[in-house]
Order: structure tokens, then sequence, then C-alpha cells
């Protein structure tokens, strides 16, 4: 699931690692073997630690534990893993993401759903949510953090659009497990990645912006984390 974050402004030096921005126009260009990486079972048994199914089963967890009402998927990239539970449930959906690309690949995976009034496919910025204060009653974030240069202003804008009490239902990398601490560090060096982080600093992160952790767990590299909005 990729970064959600603003349209590439200028390109990055050739001795640099990738800017923020320029992960979004990574995935433009290259939305198509996102997926098919991603979507291997060896891959993330091998490198995470755990199969690829999880995230289905986290999202459907998500839509059936949180509150009715209007649903925000901040980061939904191409609906890679959740596609089938955002067709099968009757929720009122908004899926944003910053790559058009990943917008189009999310629109073929839902069919006839896409057309649906309860949907609607949004292309914008986690560090500055086109959303009114207090709006909706889930945040949905999955595999989206551990991209993020700014946690911290993706939280807050989170916080801000959600209504008290709202559910948020988030799933990240962090380091914890040999193998996949490695491989982490290596993303972060080549730009694909921000700096990684524990379990703890992700949920400190959580608690500054405003949000109560219910229940976390970690399987494999990934965390998984139910939370509310403490406003």
């Amino acid at each position: 699931m990729p970064p959600i974050l603003g349209r590439m402004s200028s390109p990055p030096s050739p001795t640099s690692a990738l800017t923020t921005d320029a992960r979004v126009r990574s995935y433009d260009l290259a939305a198509w073997l996102y997926d098919w990486v991603v979507a291997s079972t060896i891959y993330h048994r091998f490198v995470w630690g755990m199969p690829p199914e999880e995230h289905t089963a986290f999202a459907e967890r998500a839509l059936t534990h949180s509150r009715q009402g209007e649903t925000l998927d901040a980061g939904a990239g191409s609906l890679l893993f959740t596609a089938g539970p955002y067709r099968a449930t009757t929720r009122s959906l908004t899926l944003l993401d910053g790559s058009a690309r990943m917008l189009e690949r999310a629109r073929r995976r839902l069919g006839a759903s896409a057309n649906e009034p309860r949907i609607h496919l949004r292309q914008g910025d986690l560090y500055a949510l086109p959303f009114a204060a207090a709006r909706f009653d889930n945040v949905f974030h999955f595999g989206v953090l551990h991209c993020l240069d700014r946690p911290e202003q993706c939280l807050t804008e989170l916080a801000r659009v959600a209504r008290p009490g709202a559910a948020l239902f988030l799933s990240c990398l962090v380091l914890g497990r040999s193998r996949g601490d490695a491989l982490l560090r290596r993303l972060e060096r080549a730009g694909h990645v921000a700096r990684p982080r524990t379990a703890g600093e992700v949920t400190a992160l959580l608690s500054h912006a405003g949000f109560s952790v219910n229940e976390s767990r970690t399987q494999g590299s990934f965390l998984f984390i139910e939370a509310r909005s403490a406003k």
C-alpha cells in the first residue's frame, strides 16, 4: 500500500535519496510493478514474516468493528488487499491517495462498485487533507505510515478530520525482526521509506496526535493498531 503525499514539485538530486514527493511519482510510473511485488506470498512471508492475506483480514475487521457512518481510507492505494471487502460492504467510503495511477487501478479493482454513490475516489495529500474537521466516523490508514517523513503531521490531519470517538485502524512496518529490519534500513537509504520506527514509537505518535490505542499487535514486521479519537 503506497504512501499518499503531495505531487512531485522538483526532481530529486541524483546524489540524494528520493524525496517524499518523488515517491508518489514513482508509484505513478510503476504502479503495476508495485502491485506485482507486494501481492507475492513469497515476498511477504520471507521478507516481512507474514502472509499477505493478513492485510485483507485486518480491513475486514476494521469494517465490522468500527462505527457505522462515513469512512475514510487515507492512503488507499490500488486497493490491492482491500477491494474485496470494500465491494462487499454497504459503508460510505472515501478512498484517497496521492497517486492518480494507483487510483485508476483501484477503480478497476472495484468494478461496478466504483460507480456506486457510496464510494468516492479522490486524489489528495495526507499532509493537508481536503476535508472539513470532524467529518469521518472511521479512519483507515493501511501500510502507509512507514513511508512518511512527517508522520506527526499526517496523524494530526487524521485526528482533525475524525469525529469525537471515531475509530482508527492503522497498520505499518516497524522495527523488531532482524530480516525485516535489515531491509527497512536498506529501503531507507534508498529513499523508499522514512526512518524506521519501533511499535512503541508509533504508539507514542498516535497518542501525541490525540488517539487512544485500544489494541495493538505485531505480526512479522507489521504493526496492527486499533484506536479511538480522544477528542
